[in-house]
């Protein structure tokens, strides 16, 4: 019962217009806040859906595709990682969530992930609503999940162990095969000159 209440109320939330993803458009000045503020950047391909599923990702995955991926990199623009080497990318589920396809290729701005830990949840208004958490954020490499899961932080904690993890979304991360994405890789050739 609770998966098909859970899976409508998706559903409805997903019609909200108020609820849409909305990105910059990629220029020369976002490319380059992009290149500036990003820990990684990378074009890498979507080779597997992770371990790790939350109740929303179980909704989005499927066999071809993910929102959670492990993805080895073909070419390094920005960061200490190596050709061949598979990250984790770990994303905020929000509306701007991007919903990888296994196979394919993606040119990622990523910001470092070190650690994740589970935030405190006020519990001092009883019988009151607590208010909402604050929007997902990355601090000095930290990530504050607001879950009643601690099987959650440790398996994503796991996850770091084995991989270096980054987070991205639809609007810091783009398809190779997009219309952006040769327009997006002249900007980072004059950015690294």
């Amino acid at each position: 019962m609770k998966k098909i209440l859970f899976t409508i109320l998706l559903f409805f939330a997903a019609l909200d217009p108020a609820s849409a993803c909305v990105c910059d458009e990629l220029n020369k000045e976002t490319t380059e806040e992009l290149f500036e503020k990003s820990d990684y950047i990378i074009i890498g391909t979507a080779i597997i859906n992770s371990e790790f599923e939350s109740q929303f990702e179980k909704f989005l995955n499927t066999k071809n595709k993910g929102t959670n991926v492990l993805l080895q990199v073909e070419s390094v623009l920005k960061g200490d990682v190596k050709l061949k080497e598979k990250l984790f990318v770990y994303q905020f589920q929000t509306s701007c969530t991007r919903i990888f396809q296994i196979g394919e290729k993606y040119l990622i701005f990523g910001e470092k992930i070190e650690k994740f830990t589970q935030a405190e949840i006020d519990r001092t208004h009883s019988g009151e609503l607590s208010p909402p958490p604050p929007p997902p954020s990355v601090n000095d490499g930290l990530v504050k999940l607001y879950t009643h899961e601690k099987e959650e932080v440790k398996l994503l904690n796991d996850q770091i162990l084995r991989y270096k993890t980054i987070t991205t979304d639809q609007c810091t991360s783009l398809s190779v095969e997009s219309k952006g994405f040769s327009t997006t890789i002249s900007y980072l050739k004059t950015q690294n000159n």
